[in-house]
């Protein structure tokens, strides 16, 4: 896989994002946008988010070699897809300036299921594909990391790598300090996808998502990717500051008329 075509997927993904931010700024409150936007939103910026550490990752694969051809193209089809349909809103409110909450409701009407199924393409692009390809390059890390002269390794260390489904055989007792990232880690991750297989409760599905996204975000951090002082939740992705489009009228300039005062002879 070309570098260039890792880049040009990150830039889409970032695209959507920013599409569904000014999608979801239209509607003046973020309560007042559809809950399927949010939601649709908070799963294209974790994909977002992960591409671009995932391609700025040196572990021994680099990006080109963890993402398939096949997998980025099915990646970018579906960005292509949420970026059209997002698009279609931004050119409404280009012809109407005054985009009422009839019009937007309409839109909401016609969309949120295709906001639902594209979520529901994203986050098996996120499972399938980018959680697989972070475990292949973190166990790719810890097997390159040759801390102890090689006697010493026979008995204390067992490398692991993931199968073709992305899932790590862990069966073998494993000493954390011997390696960059705590196979533990690797571990739940391994088995919180499992779990996803099983999962057909919405809420349980989300908070899944967001374990997985917890562990490597811990992951990153062992590894240097993610500076330790850095207090956001890896996991909440804020949504923008709305700006209010309603004008104070206490900000409005003031003058007061002047009346003409006749003279009276």
């Amino acid at each position: 896989m070309d570098p260039g075509t890792v880049l040009a997927i990150v830039s889409l993904a970032l695209q959507v994002v920013k599409l569904a931010d000014s999608v979801i700024d239209s509607f003046d409150r973020i309560q007042n946008a559809p809950r399927e936007l949010r939601d649709f939103r908070q799963a294209v910026v974790r994909l977002q988010r992960h591409l671009e550490f995932l391609k700025a990752d040196t572990s021994s694969f680099p990006p080109g070699e963890l993402l398939h051809d096949d997998d980025v193209h099915e990646i970018e089809e579906t960005l292509t897809l949420c970026k059209d349909l997002l698009q279609q809103h931004i050119n409404l409110q280009r012809e109407n300036f005054l985009v009422t909450s009839v019009v937007r409701g309409v839109w909401t009407f016609r969309n949120n299921q295709k906001l639902v199924k594209y979520k529901t393409r994203i986050d098996a692009h996120y499972t399938q594909i980018l959680v697989p390809s972070w475990l292949r390059s973190l166990s790719a890390r810890n097997a390159s990391n040759n801390l102890l002269p090689s006697s010493a390794h026979e008995d204390t260390i067992v490398e692991t790598e993931p199968d073709n489904n992305g899932t790590l055989d862990t069966s073998q007792n494993l000493s954390s300090s011997q390696y960059l990232v705590a196979p533990e880690h690797l571990q739940h991750i391994t088995e919180k996808l499992e779990k996803l297989k099983t999962a057909d409760d919405k809420e349980a599905t989300e908070q899944t998502l967001r374990s997985i996204d917890y562990e490597l975000r811990t992951c990153w951090t062992e590894l240097g990717l993610v500076d330790e002082s850095d207090n956001d939740d890896p996991v909440e992705y804020s949504f923008p500051t709305i700006k209010r489009k309603v004008v104070c009228l206490l900000q409005l300039p003031f003058t007061c008329p002047q009346k003409r005062i006749k003279n009276v002879d």
